[in-house]
């Protein structure tokens, strides 16, 4: 629902602020405040057409600018003028469409198109203009001098909001950060990443969705030599030595026991198969016997398999499978600070099949079965499996490359981003990890893997109302936004899992926050609020990451379009049959006739009567 007319002040002068350099707001942006010339000369013939009483249109505008030639610089165009059109600003997806298509630089037009969308929607819900505005302009975001002179050079990603994090949490990003001398958006990935695979599956949390675990997937991008390995360490050294500790222990204590007890009873299965029986009761009680002692010593062989893992690295799905069966509550966690060779195996390098379905599964928790050749069958009825794999720039490319990676839901189940690290200087004294940090680290981390990772059975948090209802908005509007026709829709897979992701890092972070407490304490809407932060970060960078994917999706889908359209019987096909046999939305295919000449959309009468068709037509080139 749109709000009063103000709405459309807003959205006119959030356009308009991308296309200059710094504004301070107080209610409507006033010209006085606007430095780069182009702007300024804009909201001046937006000024005069307003107190002469005159619509502001894109005509109006264009012919006011045009009496004001002298301030301008060369080149304008038309550009500005669209951006102040009412009829379109009364669309606010029309106003970042156009944000996208004509002004903003192929590395930053998303992100700005999402922080747009995301300020309207907050305006029109009724929050105060000054501060959905002053955050926006806090915001690292382009100054563009004039339109002609726009630096194509790709923007640094928005500064990653540490402060939303758990004080603990936010203290070792940063710690970790100047230490590996790498950008807290890779320090925070590693720590999320840890507190997830410490929670393991003895957490759930209800909502509209039913029960949500704390598992995520992460995948943060980093060109090799940028301090991934040192940064990863850092975090993962408490459950690194955890497991270390309890491995240690295993192989000098139980598995010893768990080694001779099964040796001796092979030797009385040996010798129990060896004994002869005169009567048919004798019969009876051996085969009776030997059932026993097959039992048991397939329950030993399974314990002497379940090693006190947390942590696996590359491995095959098999041996994934047998480390999530060996424990309680069938939960792991991948960890890898160079997941190349990991992506290799998951798409089938070892094997005939890939393995993503599996690894989706353990995401989701759909119960798996892993057949081994020679083994007894794993099956797995509610497996938790939580990943943090860091990977270069193009093993990312070539990952997102892969349809059937994508298709089967595995890619899109990742929280992606690039956190555009680069190498540091190495300053002259090394930098050391503050202990007092490093305890503090430990404790938390130590303390959820023994209260939930080692917890038999799940606890449940509950969520406030106004948690619930605040990551609802989130899930609804990127419903709408990945429908037919939405602005997410050729990405919809990826969308779709944005609220789930929500709420599984909102119990991450809760738990980060209130520890041992975390089941006995709702999600409190403070909590909720932080976590949209986050996401609201997180959102806009993965869109800059699937830009080249999307336009690579639009190009095939425009040239199949365009094929259907040739092979036509007289050149044409109705809107609705293309939907209907083919799978294009009408949305898609106008938006396709707006930008390619070969396209023309025509409204045709049936010759047998009835409603007006919306058709598309297939111009031939003239030779």
């Amino acid at each position: 629902m749109k709000p009063p007319d103000s709405i459309k002040a807003a959205e006119r002068d959030l356009a308009t602020w991308y296309v200059a350099h710094g504004v301070s707001l107080e209610g409507r942006i006033p010209s006085s405040f606007f430095h780069d010339p182009v702007a300024l000369a804009l909201l001046r013939a937006i000024e005069l057409l307003e107190e002469s009483g005159s619509v502001v249109s894109r005509s109006t505008v264009q012919i006011q600018l045009g009496k004001e030639e002298r301030l301008l610089p060369c080149g304008l165009g038309e550009i500005v003028s669209l951006l102040l059109d009412p009829e379109i600003t009364e669309q606010p997806g029309e106003v970042a469409a156009i944000l996208e298509r004509e002004v903003m630089g192929a590395g930053q037009r998303r992100a700005a198109a999402h922080q747009l969308r995301c300020a309207l929607s907050r305006l029109g819900q009724g929050e105060d203009p000054d501060r959905v505005l002053a955050e926006i302009q806090s915001h690292h975001t382009p100054g563009f001098g004039s339109l002609g002179s726009f630096d194509p050079e790709p923007i640094r990603a928005t500064p990653f909001p540490t402060g939303a994090l758990p004080p603990v949490c936010a203290e070792v990003v940063r710690e970790i950060s100047r230490v590996a001398m790498v950008p807290e958006s890779l320090a925070a990935a590693c720590v999320i990443g840890v507190v997830s695979a410490a929670i393991g599956a003895g957490l759930r949390i209800r909502n509209y969705r039913g029960t949500t675990g704390a598992n995520l997937f992460l995948m943060p991008i980093a060109a090799s030599g940028t301090g991934k390995d040192s940064a990863l360490n850092l975090a993962a050294k408490p459950l690194f030595d955890l497991e270390s500790e309890r491995l240690d222990r295993w192989e000098r204590e139980v598995r010893p026991n768990l080694v001779a007890h099964l040796r001796r009873v092979k030797a009385k299965l040996a010798a129990a198969e060896k004994r002869k029986t005169t009567d048919l009761e004798s019969e009876v009680n051996l085969r009776e016997e030997i059932c026993l002692l097959e039992r048991e010593k397939t329950e030993l062989e399974r314990q002497i398999e379940a090693r006190p893992d947390l942590i696996v690295g590359d491995c095959t799905k098999e041996a994934l499978g047998v480390a999530m069966a060996s424990k309680p509550n069938e939960a792991i966690a991948g960890i890898s600070a160079e997941a190349r060779g990991i992506l290799g195996t998951v798409q089938g390098r070892y094997s005939k099949g890939s393995d993503e379905d599996f690894f989706a599964g353990g995401f989701s928790g759909t119960p798996l079965k892993v057949t081994r050749i020679g083994r007894p069958t794993v099956r797995l009825t509610q497996p938790c499996l939580a990943l943090l794999w860091m990977i270069q720039p193009d093993a990312f490319r070539k990952l997102a490359a892969n349809s059937d990676m994508v298709d089967s839901g595995f890619v899109p189940r990742f929280l992606v981003f690039d956190t555009l690290a680069e190498p540091g200087e190495v300053p002259a004294d090394c930098p050391a990890f503050d202990p007092s940090i490093e305890a503090k680290w430990r404790n938390l981390i130590r303390g959820l893997v023994e209260t939930f990772h080692d917890a038999s059975e799940a606890s449940i948090v509950e969520a406030t109302l106004e948690a619930s209802e605040a990551l609802r908005d989130f899930d609804n509007h990127f419903r709408m936004e990945r429908r037919s026709g939405g602005s997410f829709a050729d990405i919809a897979p990826f969308v779709a899992r944005w609220p789930e992701i929500a709420w599984r890092l909102s119990l991450c972070l809760h738990t980060a926050f209130y520890e041992k407490r975390a089941a006995e304490i709702p999600l409190a809407s403070t909590h909720a609020r932080n976590i949209l932060r986050l996401m609201n970060w997180f959102v806009p960078e993965s869109l800059n990451l699937l830009g080249g994917l999307r336009e690579e999706q639009r190009r095939t889908r425009k040239e199949r379009l365009r094929e259907l359209l040739a092979g036509a019987v007289h050149g044409h096909m109705t809107l609705r049959d293309l939907r209907k046999s083919h799978g294009f939305d009408p949305g898609e295919i106008e938006a396709v006739a707006r930008s390619e000449s070969w396209l023309r959309i025509d409204v045709v009468q049936n010759e047998r009567g009835g409603p007006r068709s919306k058709v598309a037509v297939y111009v031939r080139e003239r030779p």
